[in-house]
């Protein structure tokens, strides 16, 4: 990989995110360590570091990077009178095999509260809140959604699909919308 140009922070930024999405994937988000993502990124794990405020950081940033493709879920879809939780959950999902794998190892660290993990799984916990409070008051009541539901039932439902599809969809990229609605129980 070539080496980012330093003089461009934006862009080294973008870089080292990229990395350590694939390195999450890959080798799961646990094991993220700046060292690692310094030498995927072409960069020095003191300027991993520096760019996102340590490592906290930067795992919060990929934390983020799960929830923000959740959260464009509306936008990306028809706005059809038969669209459904479920359209809504898995769209972006079957855009890229890459994010179903970041998903399912974020999901992987939502339920850890101790040690180190449980900064992490707060994290988790506050998107998971951003999301879902931003589906039921402005999403679900503007769409075709509105009136099937409590707003806050359905967006939870959502990002449960969104997780189960996610796990589904990282292990078997090509199934196919039928079998993985039967298999998220949708």
């Amino acid at each position: 990989m070539a080496r980012p140009n330093s003089a461009d922070p934006d862009a080294t930024r973008e870089r080292i995110l990229e990395a350590a999405v694939t390195l999450s994937v890959h080798d799961g988000f646990g094991g993220l360590s700046a060292r690692s993502v310094a030498l995927a990124s072409g960069v020095s794990a003191t300027t991993v570091c520096a760019l996102f405020g340590g490592m906290s950081g930067l795992h919060e940033k990929v934390i983020e990077m799960a929830f923000v493709h959740l959260l464009k879920a509306f936008s990306a879809i028809d706005h059809k009178p038969s669209m459904s939780v479920f359209t809504v959950a898995t769209g972006q999902l079957y855009e890229s095999a890459m994010l179903a794998g970041l998903v399912t190892q974020i999901a992987a660290f939502a339920g850890l509260r101790q040690g180190r993990h449980r900064a992490l799984a707060e994290q988790i916990d506050r998107s998971w809140d951003v999301v879902r409070d931003h589906f039921a008051t402005v999403e679900v009541p503007n769409s075709s959604l509105r009136g099937k539901g409590d707003p806050f039932v359905i967006a939870e439902r959502i990002i449960a699909i969104y997780f189960a599809a996610a796990f589904h969809l990282s292990r078997d990229p090509g199934l196919d919308r039928d079998r993985l609605r039967a298999l998220v129980g949708e």
